[in-house]
Protein backbone atom coordinates (compact mmCIF):
# COMPACT_ATOMS: atom_id res chain seq x y z
CA UNK A 1 0.00 0.00 0.00
CA UNK A 2 1.48 3.36 -0.74
CA UNK A 3 0.05 6.62 1.50
CA UNK A 4 0.21 10.34 -0.05
CA UNK A 5 -0.36 12.65 2.16
CA UNK A 6 -3.19 15.27 0.83
CA UNK A 7 -5.99 17.38 1.92
CA UNK A 8 -9.51 17.67 1.14
CA UNK A 9 -8.89 20.33 -1.35
CA UNK A 10 -6.22 18.61 -3.84
CA UNK A 11 -7.75 17.30 -6.95
CA UNK A 12 -7.05 14.39 -9.13
CA UNK A 13 -4.62 15.84 -11.17
CA UNK A 14 -2.50 16.83 -8.25
CA UNK A 15 -2.66 13.23 -6.29
CA UNK A 16 -1.24 11.87 -9.57
CA UNK A 17 1.33 14.37 -9.62
CA UNK A 18 2.52 14.07 -6.26
CA UNK A 19 2.29 10.22 -7.19
CA UNK A 20 4.88 10.54 -10.08
CA UNK A 21 6.77 12.50 -8.10
CA UNK A 22 7.05 10.27 -5.06
CA UNK A 23 8.50 7.39 -7.13
CA UNK A 24 10.35 9.56 -9.79
CA UNK A 25 8.18 8.55 -12.34
CA UNK A 26 8.87 11.09 -15.60
CA UNK A 27 5.77 10.41 -17.25
CA UNK A 28 3.34 13.29 -17.54
CA UNK A 29 0.45 13.25 -15.09
CA UNK A 30 -2.04 13.25 -18.06
CA UNK A 31 -1.06 9.72 -18.82
CA UNK A 32 -2.09 8.40 -16.04
CA UNK A 33 -5.71 8.71 -14.02
CA UNK A 34 -7.15 7.20 -10.60
CA UNK A 35 -9.92 4.89 -10.69
CA UNK A 36 -12.08 3.93 -7.96
CA UNK A 37 -12.21 -0.29 -8.15
CA UNK A 38 -14.98 -1.93 -6.03
CA UNK A 39 -14.70 -5.78 -4.01
CA UNK A 40 -17.23 -6.76 -6.80
CA UNK A 41 -14.94 -5.09 -10.05
CA UNK A 42 -16.82 -2.47 -10.83
CA UNK A 43 -14.45 0.12 -11.64
CA UNK A 44 -14.85 4.05 -12.60
CA UNK A 45 -12.44 7.01 -13.17
CA UNK A 46 -12.38 9.77 -10.65
CA UNK A 47 -12.35 12.63 -13.07
CA UNK A 48 -10.20 15.63 -12.89
CA UNK A 49 -12.25 17.87 -10.76
CA UNK A 50 -12.91 14.96 -8.23
CA UNK A 51 -11.29 15.67 -4.71
CA UNK A 52 -9.91 11.95 -4.48
CA UNK A 53 -9.55 12.10 -0.48
CA UNK A 54 -13.29 12.97 -0.76
CA UNK A 55 -13.66 9.90 -2.47
CA UNK A 56 -11.88 7.58 -0.11
CA UNK A 57 -13.88 8.70 2.83
CA UNK A 58 -17.19 7.98 0.95
CA UNK A 59 -16.00 5.08 0.32
CA UNK A 60 -15.76 3.64 4.22
CA UNK A 61 -12.78 2.80 6.67
CA UNK A 62 -12.62 -0.81 4.58
CA UNK A 63 -9.49 -0.98 2.14
CA UNK A 64 -11.20 -4.55 1.22
CA UNK A 65 -14.29 -3.14 -0.34
CA UNK A 66 -13.38 -0.18 -2.28
CA UNK A 67 -9.69 0.98 -3.08
CA UNK A 68 -8.15 3.55 -5.29
CA UNK A 69 -5.51 3.09 -8.62
CA UNK A 70 -3.38 5.03 -10.24
CA UNK A 71 -3.57 3.44 -14.26
CA UNK A 72 -2.53 4.40 -17.57
CA UNK A 73 -5.53 6.56 -18.64
CA UNK A 74 -6.71 3.92 -21.73
CA UNK A 75 -5.47 0.90 -19.21
CA UNK A 76 -8.39 0.20 -18.24
CA UNK A 77 -12.35 0.82 -19.26
CA UNK A 78 -14.86 1.93 -16.91
CA UNK A 79 -16.81 -1.41 -15.67
CA UNK A 80 -20.44 -0.29 -14.59
CA UNK A 81 -21.95 -2.16 -11.85
CA UNK A 82 -24.79 -4.43 -14.39
CA UNK A 83 -21.19 -5.89 -15.79
CA UNK A 84 -19.38 -5.85 -12.55
CA UNK A 85 -21.93 -8.17 -10.63
CA UNK A 86 -21.03 -11.09 -12.75
CA UNK A 87 -17.29 -11.15 -12.11
CA UNK A 88 -16.86 -12.91 -9.05
CA UNK A 89 -19.69 -15.19 -9.82
CA UNK A 90 -18.41 -18.68 -10.11
CA UNK A 91 -18.82 -20.85 -13.53
CA UNK A 92 -21.41 -22.82 -12.15
CA UNK A 93 -23.10 -19.89 -11.12
CA UNK A 94 -22.72 -18.25 -14.96
CA UNK A 95 -23.90 -20.95 -16.66
CA UNK A 96 -27.16 -20.77 -14.61
CA UNK A 97 -27.79 -17.40 -15.64
CA UNK A 98 -27.47 -18.14 -18.93
CA UNK A 99 -29.56 -21.14 -19.06
CA UNK A 100 -32.14 -18.72 -17.51
CA UNK A 101 -31.83 -16.44 -20.24
CA UNK A 102 -31.64 -19.69 -22.99
CA UNK A 103 -34.86 -20.56 -21.22
CA UNK A 104 -36.73 -16.76 -21.55
CA UNK A 105 -35.35 -16.65 -24.87
CA UNK A 106 -36.83 -19.71 -26.27
CA UNK A 107 -40.13 -18.16 -24.71
CA UNK A 108 -39.80 -14.88 -26.43
CA UNK A 109 -39.40 -16.59 -29.95
CA UNK A 110 -42.37 -19.17 -29.27
CA UNK A 111 -44.19 -16.09 -28.26
CA UNK A 112 -43.50 -14.31 -31.37
CA UNK A 113 -43.83 -17.68 -33.44
CA UNK A 114 -47.88 -17.99 -32.47
CA UNK A 115 -48.50 -13.87 -33.29
CA UNK A 116 -46.87 -14.62 -36.67
CA UNK A 117 -48.69 -17.89 -36.88
CA UNK A 118 -52.03 -15.79 -35.95
CA UNK A 119 -51.78 -13.03 -38.10
CA UNK A 120 -50.99 -15.00 -40.75
CA UNK A 121 -54.28 -17.08 -40.13
CA UNK A 122 -56.19 -13.90 -39.88
CA UNK A 123 -54.78 -12.81 -43.13
CA UNK A 124 -55.61 -15.66 -45.25
CA UNK A 125 -58.94 -15.25 -43.71
CA UNK A 126 -59.36 -11.74 -45.09
CA UNK A 127 -57.96 -13.00 -47.77
CA UNK A 128 -60.60 -15.71 -48.62
CA UNK A 129 -63.37 -12.40 -47.55
CA UNK A 130 -62.08 -10.38 -50.22
CA UNK A 131 -61.66 -12.85 -53.09
CA UNK A 132 -65.38 -13.66 -52.11
CA UNK A 133 -66.52 -10.34 -52.48
CA UNK A 134 -64.78 -10.02 -55.59
CA UNK A 135 -66.50 -12.88 -56.90
CA UNK A 136 -70.07 -12.01 -55.63
CA UNK A 137 -69.27 -8.22 -57.35
CA UNK A 138 -67.94 -9.57 -60.95
CA UNK A 139 -70.74 -12.53 -61.05
CA UNK A 140 -73.43 -9.69 -60.43
CA UNK A 141 -71.82 -7.57 -63.10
Amino acid sequence: MTTVRVSSLVQTQDVIQQLLEKFRVLNKASEFALFKVMENGETRRISEDEYPLLTRVIMGPSDEACKLFIMDTDARPELPSEVAQYINLTETELRGILKKFDEEENKEVQRLWRKYENYRRLLGTRKKILEAMSYCTSSLA
